[in-house]
């Protein structure tokens, strides 16, 4: 029976269906563990146990418009393009022992690639099925008006940071506020993570904290569709755990239901 609810994207209320994050092109369905990221953090938390399945972490969160006509039909393909074409430099370095430049150039389509990464971070919303009232705060507010208008550019409250990840598991985190001690003010960041890239979208602040990666910044209508280039550092990154979990300078509060990693038995996701 399909399960009825507001779409986590455009707010309509009817039948909801399930959104694979990330989606299945581009990391194919393996033998996976859940875990909550909470749960590696705090030894004296009441934990649970890991959530087998066989593919990628489902949400049923998304009407079928949001999901396969807009998401699947349009984003997703730009989003798999993308991950494949970088996925190339990192076999490359990993499993064919080349010696590689420092910084790994791809082509992409920049506006379609932040949708796809903000349309799935939408749908991550647990339980969510069981609301009835959309998510009104002013993040959520300007990441569903940039998904379903191809007429405005990325908002300024917000940046979208990309960067290699060439690891086996998937970080799926909403919410988390990170703040570097040694400079900058506190932020809110969603992160998406999957073989072989990192995304995360952060708040802007006065006084940004410094974060080695490299920003995807698309503009309005008229690019849309286009392709653009992007240098992606192969030896430089903020680290794989962050943000979801503190690095040397940094302090972490994050929502424990809304923050998993899943691991794969895959090796590499393609």
């Amino acid at each position: 029976m399909a399960l009825k609810g507001r779409c986590a994207i455009c707010g309509r209320v009817g039948k909801l269906t399930e959104d694979h994050v990330p989606p299945k092109s581009v990391v194919p369905a393996s033998p996976i563990a859940v875990r909550r990221v909470a749960d590696a953090l705090d030894r004296d938390v009441d934990k649970q146990p890991p959530r087998a399945g066989h593919t990628a972490v489902t949400f049923p969160t998304l009407c079928a418009q949001c999901n396969n006509d807009e998401l699947g039909a349009i984003h997703d393909p730009a989003l798999a393009r993308f991950a494949n074409a970088f996925s190339t430099w990192i076999r490359g370095a990993l499993d064919l022992y080349l010696t590689l430049p420092h910084v790994a150039t791809v082509e992409y389509q920049p506006a379609l690639v932040a949708r796809a990464v903000i349309g799935h971070l939408l749908a991550a919303e647990p339980d969510r099925e069981l609301r009835r009232e959309p998510l009104n705060d002013a993040f959520t507010v300007a990441m569903r008006r940039y998904f379903l208008s191809d007429a405005i550019a990325l908002p300024a409250q917000f940046r979208l940071y990309v960067w290699s990840h060439p690891f086996s598991e998937t970080v799926i985190a909403r919410d988390i506020q990170y703040l570097d001690t040694r400079s900058g003010d506190p932020v809110t960041a969603h992160t998406l993570k999957f073989y072989p890239l990192a995304f995360a979208l952060v708040s802007v602040e006065r006084n940004m904290p410094r974060i080695d990666a490299v920003q995807i910044a698309p503009v309005g209508i008229d690019v849309v569709g286009e392709s653009a280039e992007i240098e992606i550092p192969l030896r430089r990154s903020p680290g794989r755990t962050w943000p979801e979990q503190p690095q040397h300078s940094g302090l972490v509060l994050l929502n424990r239901d809304r923050a998993i990693t899943v691991s794969s038995s895959r090796h590499r996701a393609f």
